[in-house]
């Protein structure tokens, strides 16, 4: 389990039978562990990490780009800074793709919870990769399509949209019946059907809501040359759940 969850940088002790005659405490690595046979069933596991993950805000693209479609850094960058997030808070990374937003949500989220809800085998098993990559170990991976694969998950202080396979609106109700009061909801869109659906259902939900449009041109070099090249432009619509009492 700890392999498979990329966990292999920490000291293992095994100690059995704590106190009696018989005790045994036995040092290994985590590849060892799996190979060191029958353990009693009186037995402490203590893991000590040798050195604390380095991490940092801003996932850069090429980290994690699987030849497809993914949030961009600088959209990034301003989604989660709609989110409002703090170091505690439950995030629901909706369409989460190869993970992108999950990684630098749960590096401003550290002592919450990010679920990253995917329903593409594929993009699960990058997803996967990179969460064990990045060791955010307060990620967890979601199979399934929203909004069933949402049932059962803790009530969010913050819903992200990043794909909603054309149920946009039914992962928004879902959504707005399990956020905590004055919590946040943030969507990106590239369409401008997508745009005036996504407006049109969180009006329809009496939320408060704004729209930043976002367009991004990076340096791109032609022979001794520099030119900009513009990425697609990508809409950030935010709302945020109505606390008890008030009023829009």
């Amino acid at each position: 389990l700890l392999l498979d969850k990329g966990i292999n940088d920490m000291e293992v002790y095994v100690c059995q039978r704590l106190g009696s005659k018989n005790e045994m405490i036995k040092k290994v690595d985590v590849d060892g562990l799996s190979r060191i046979g029958e353990v009693d069933p009186i037995t402490v596991l203590v893991l000590i990490q040798k050195e604390l993950p380095k991490r940092s805000f801003g996932v850069q693209d090429f980290f994690v780009a699987n030849g497809g479609n993914f949030t961009k850094l600088e959209v990034r960058a301003i989604s989660i800074a709609k989110m409002e997030l703090t170091e505690e808070s439950v995030v629901w990374d909706v369409g989460a793709g190869y993970g992108t937003v999950s990684l630098d949500a749960a590096f401003v989220a550290r002592e919450g919870k990010v679920y990253a809800v995917e329903k593409e085998k594929v993009k699960v098993e990058v997803l996967k990769k990179n969460v064990r990559a990045f060791k955010a170990w307060n990620v967890e991976v979601v199979e399934g399509e929203a909004p069933d694969a949402l049932e059962g998950l803790p009530s969010p202080d913050v819903v992200f949209i990043g794909g909603s396979g054309g149920r946009i609106r039914d992962i928004l109700e879902f959504s707005c019946e399990k956020l905590k009061p004055g919590g946040r909801i943030v969507m990106n869109l590239v369409t401008l059907e997508g745009l005036e659906e996504a407006i049109r259902a969180v009006k329809s939900f009496g939320m408060e809501w704004d729209v930043t449009a976002v367009s991004i041109s990076r340096s791109h070099r032609i022979s001794q040359k520099t030119m900009l090249k513009a990425l697609n432009p990508v809409f950030v619509v935010s709302g945020r759940k109505w606390l008890a009492g008030s009023t829009s």
